[in-house]
């Protein structure tokens, strides 16, 4: 079978991971050496605020690659892709490192919150992206308004957490605050992805 021996679309990777949650080792082969060079890519194009962005790409590929094995009994072809569903991972995990990272100050991008409509994201479901764009916006919905306004102006709009103090007439310290305290609410409210 084709898809056996080299996966060709959305839906035969989706058939690979189903396999690598049955523990099928050859399988997670297959996923790694397909997505661990595109991870990697990723990484490497987010690797502000890492002192070291090919060690950090590294980290984040075995990373994110442990997380396939142990989670993938979680994916559900229905609601995501593969590739969807490993580079959300990626991303999650991107910011879990930001925030461990003691040397930088946590940087999320838009990227963090909207899934960017790369090459690194083998035939990303349309349908999916606006499902989850929806998702995004109900949740910033239940967020105090003055957090919401801080992500939208930062996230949505790409102003910098600079511009919005000004624009709001609040200290630096009081953006990132905001910034910090809403995700936070966000993971509360929404947790990990699985």
């Amino acid at each position: 079978m084709q898809s056996d021996t080299h996966p060709k679309t959305p839906a035969d990777w989706s058939k690979v991971l189903v396999k690598v949650a049955g523990r099928d080792q050859q399988a997670f082969r297959k996923l790694y050496d397909h997505f661990g060079p595109r991870l990697k890519s990723y990484a490497l194009k987010n690797s502000a605020g890492f002192s070291s962005p090919s060690q950090f790409a590294e980290e984040l590929v075995q990373e994110v690659m442990l997380l396939v094995w142990n989670k993938s009994h979680l994916f559900d072809s229905n609601k995501a892709a593969a590739s969807t569903w490993i580079f959300t991972l990626a991303r999650n995990k991107r910011v879990d490192m930001l925030r461990k990272n003691q040397n930088s100050e946590v940087s999320l991008d838009s990227e963090d919150f909207f899934p960017e409509e790369t090459d690194d994201f083998d035939h990303v479901d349309h349908l999916h992206a606006r499902q989850v764009g929806r998702q995004v916006r109900e949740a910033l919905m239940e967020l105090p308004d003055m957090q919401r306004q801080v992500l939208q102006a930062v996230y949505i709009e790409g102003k910098t957490q600079q511009e919005v103090a000004e624009a709001f007439g609040v200290p630096l310290g009081t953006v990132k605050s905001r910034i910090r305290l809403a995700m936070e609410k966000l993971k509360l409210l929404h947790g990990e992805v699985n």
